[in-house]
């Protein structure tokens, strides 16, 4: 029988049981099982699931209805199950077991089957992943230090120099740094994020299986996380861990650096951008979800909050300004906007690549204030100097799910689709018998890698104008789009790993915005860097009900990422 192996958490709290002198003896009927649940003082006592059959070291404690499972990890129940028995060469994973060679090998009841690394350590990037996804780390709050404390002490068990930033407050991004054979070569980043978003509880209702249970069926880790991104990041990590201790030294520094906040501001890949052990030449291979396809360009996003005031009136009096009304003019001139239109402040010709007028923001009828943790200090958010090219009269691009938008060699530089906005939030009103006195949107634009950010708030400016409305306008955040050049190095790497794996070679655009934009212009002082979007899972699948991954394409990714961190 397989040894089991040892919890990679320790400081995580364990669960307790009752010393024996004080159990209540056992007895029947449903008053004797509710006493015998209580704890002194007339609360229920939690109650402790048995761990899975496949050895994890997790038991799960019952938080209530409609309330998440909580990982803890200690003592398991007394309700021992047997270790799973060896995998069977030949069997399908269908039938619970996979080949021996195969590292997404599973046990029995869809559980994946740990494997022993370095002192006991599970380095299966299945048993990895799932051991991820049992983690709550939703955002809000975070909680990212949950999964920082189980792969921290792994990484650094395998000899990678282990750094952990803390990020507005208890939360932290870790960096792990592998050495290489020259120092002073150009180093390889590879990114994934910590953090998942919550799960509503209308949406928990659609789901097949506890979202946060880790569970393997028919070849796929379902929960929340699994394909956004704790199966990527688990690619990478085991990946990492295997060159580390194959013996084998890379020609260049290996760096992983795996953040916090990503869903919502990426004050995790901001806190870092200025690290010393990120201030040098590098690649960066962004491991976000793109079924395997190669993204070399990421379309752009920028967001914020519009606040239009009135006074406050009793709900009887009809001629009382209503913001409210007043929002719904605004959003009916955002519809009618076409972004794909010439940007404001263009200039000149974009065949002879003429670059834009550097228009500034109009304030005379509202003001504009940037968020001072943005990082976007091109003012054309374009630092390759390439002018903006808009996209009209040019044909969409057909889009394989949401992730990826492909075009055919010798096609125009492909967009991921036209540029547009919308609003997303709308606030206003206290009481429903009161006129509001402000109304706030928020709004969000999306854009083609080559579209300036700052075009949408002067477009926006403009239309407060032609509408003759006053308001303020709190940008969020400015994320410009990217494209790396196909004579890449890193691009010529990533091929060619995908064509040693049989994999389709064509590039596309990411339609959503990632670290690799703001770890992209960390590098200033050393050119932009270099970005590729490549891992497992479809990013169609995130953020939705029954989210899962398939376990082959994990294997996949952590094989394509050994590829790329020994050049």
């Amino acid at each position: 029988m397989p040894a089991r192996p040892r919890c990679p958490a320790r400081t995580l709290p364990r669960v307790r049981q009752r010393p024996a002198a004080r159990r209540r003896p056992l007895s029947t009927g449903r008053a004797a099982r509710s006493a015998s649940r209580r704890r002194p003082g007339g609360r229920p006592a939690p109650r402790v699931r048995p761990a899975p059959r496949s050895g994890a070291p997790y038991a799960f404690i019952s938080c209530g209805p409609g309330r998440s499972w909580a990982p803890n990890c200690g003592r398991r129940s007394r309700r021992r199950t047997p270790s799973p028995p060896g995998p069977v060469p030949g069997a399908s994973a269908a039938t619970g077991t996979v080949n021996a060679d195969d590292p997404t090998r599973i046990g029995p009841r869809g559980r994946p089957q740990p494997v022993e690394g370095h002192h006991g350590r599970v380095i299966n990037v299945a048993s990895l992943a799932a051991q991820l996804v049992q983690l709550p780390t939703v955002n809000p709050p975070g909680r990212e230090r949950l999964a920082s404390d189980l792969l921290a002490p792994l990484l650094a068990d395998a000899g990678l120099q282990v750094t952990r930033v803390g990020v507005d407050g208890d939360r932290e991004t870790l960096i792990a740094v592998l050495p290489g054979a020259d120092p002073a070569a150009r180093a390889r980043i590879f990114t994934g994020h910590l953090d998942v978003v919550p799960v509503p509880d209308a949406e928990r209702l659609r789901w097949a299986s506890e979202p946060f249970s880790g569970e393997v069926r028919d070849g796929r880790l379902h929960g929340r996380g699994s394909a956004d991104m704790k199966g990527g990041v688990s690619a990478f990590v085991c990946a990492a861990l295997d060159l580390a201790r194959s013996g084998r030294t890379p020609p260049a520094d290996v760096i992983l650096v795996l953040t916090a906040d990503e869903e919502d501001l990426m004050l995790g890949s901001k806190a870092v951008a200025g690290h010393p052990l990120l201030d040098r030449d590098a690649d960066v291979v962004v491991c976000e979800p793109t079924s395997l396809r190669l993204c070399t360009a990421g379309r752009g996003r920028t967001w914020a909050r519009i606040t239009l005031s009135g006074t406050t009136a009793h709900g009887s009096d009809a001629s009382a300004p209503n913001p409210i009304q007043t929002a719904a003019r605004l959003i009916d001139a955002l519809a009618a906007e076409d972004l794909t239109a010439s940007p404001l402040g263009w200039t000149g010709s974009p065949e002879r690549g003429d670059q834009k007028a550097g228009t500034p923001h109009p304030t005379d009828r509202g003001t504009v204030t940037a968020d001072p943790n943005d990082l976007s200090a091109e003012p054309s958010g374009n630092p390759e100097g390439q002018a903006l090219r808009p996209p009209s009269g040019t044909r969409p691009e057909s889009a394989t799910g949401t992730a990826v938008s492909t075009g055919e060699p010798g096609a125009h530089r492909p967009t991921g689709g036209p540029s547009f906005w919308r609003p997303l939030a709308i606030a206003a009103g206290a009481e429903p018998c009161v006129v509001p006195d402000s109304c706030t949107l928020t709004v969000d634009a999306r854009l083609t890698p080559d579209h300036d950010p700052d075009d949408v708030w002067r477009r926006l400016s403009a239309i407060l104008d032609r509408l003759a409305l006053a308001a303020d306008v709190d940008i969020v955040d400015r994320r410009e789009g990217w494209r790396t050049p196909p004579t890449s190095r890193l691009i010529s790497d990533a091929l060619s790993a995908l064509d040693a794996e049989g994999l389709d070679p064509r590039t596309g655009v990411f339609a959503g915005t990632t670290d690799g934009t703001v770890l992209r212009r960390a590098g200033r002082g050393h050119g932009v860097r270099d970005v590729i979007i490549l891992g497992p899972g479809d990013l169609a699948a995130a953020h939705a009900a029954n989210e899962s991954v398939a376990l082959a394409d994990l294997a996949a990714a952590q094989r394509l990422y050994a590829r790329l961190m020994v050049g």
